[in-house]
């Protein structure tokens, strides 16, 4: 309806949990069912590289009076 993604009849609690556990995880989240499901094989190990530097800021922003 918004346009914004969300998932539902999942334990976002466990699903995090794993996360935090095992480090970044190859999947897929599908809207449609119908779609044929993916081989992960060609899909690229999200461990191989450092998300964290991609995501983060390269200089110091300070908001207010810091």
């Amino acid at each position: 309806e918004e346009g914004v993604p969300g998932i539902s009849d999942l334990d976002t609690r466990m699903l995090t949990k794993k996360i935090r556990e095992t480090g970044a995880m190859k999947g897929v989240i599908e809207i449609d069912e119908s779609v044929d499901f993916p081989d992960f094989s060609k899909m690229q190990n999200p461990n191989e590289r450092h998300l964290v530097d991609e995501v983060s800021t390269k200089e110091v922003t300070v908001y207010g009076k810091g």
